[in-house]
C-alpha cells in the first residue's frame, strides 16, 4: 500500500511541474502593451548599444502588439514574425510568453517585462526566465528597450474624437 501512496504522489508531482513549465492561458491581458513599439536599445552581458550603435540588421524593428498577438518587424517591415503571447500581470516582474511557430513546431520564449515612462523592456534568456533586467557577463539575460511609435487604434479614436465641450474663439 506505500508503494502505491508513493507512487501517486510521484506522478502527481511530476504532472504538476510538467503542466507549470507549460505556458497557461491568461485572463490577465495587459493593454498597455498594446500599440506600435520601435526598438531603442539592447544590452546584454552589461554593454548597452542604442542609435547608430545598433547591428544594422536591427535598426527600425518593431514590435506590434494587439491583445494576445505579436507582430516582430525587422529591417523596416521588410521581414515578419508573427508570434502569440501569453501575459501574467500577477507576477513581480510581469511574465510575458512569446510563442514562435515554424514548421510544425513552437518554442516559447520565457521573459519578464515593464512599462515604465513611455519605455518596454523585455528580458529575455535563452534557457530559463530571467528574474530581473539585469544583465552582466554570469547571464545570458538581453535587455531590448522599446518607445511607443504609436498607440492601439482603440485609443488613437478616443483621443481624435472632438470634445464635448465648447471651445472660446
Amino acid at each position: 500500500m506505500r508503494t502505491l501512496f508513493v507512487g501517486v504522489v510521484f506522478s502527481l508531482s511530476v504532472f504538476v511541474n510538467a503542466w507549470a513549465d507549460q505556458p497557461q492561458e491568461s485572463k490577465r491581458q495587459d493593454p498597455q502593451l498594446d500599440g506600435v513599439w520601435l526598438l531603442k536599445s539592447i544590452e546584454k552581458s552589461g554593454e548597452k548599444v542604442e542609435g547608430d550603435g545598433l547591428p544594422e540588421r536591427m535598426r527600425g524593428t518593431t514590435r506590434t502588439i494587439a491583445g494576445a498577438e505579436m507582430v516582430l518587424s525587422r529591417g523596416g517591415g521588410t521581414r515578419q514574425l508573427n508570434l502569440s503571447i501569453v501575459v501574467d500581470t500577477s507576477r513581480k516582474p510581469k511574465h510575458l510568453d512569446i510563442t514562435a511557430e515554424r514548421n510544425g513546431k513552437s518554442r516559447v520564449l520565457k521573459c519578464v517585462y515593464e512599462i515604465k515612462d513611455g519605455m518596454l523592456r523585455i528580458a529575455e534568456n535563452a534557457t530559463e526566465r530571467p528574474d530581473s533586467f539585469k544583465t552582466d557577463t554570469s547571464t545570458r539575460t538581453m535587455v531590448t528597450t522599446y518607445t511607443r511609435k504609436s498607440k492601439p487604434a482603440h485609443q488613437q479614436t478616443r483621443e481624435a474624437e472632438p470634445s464635448d465641450q465648447p471651445t472660446s474663439r
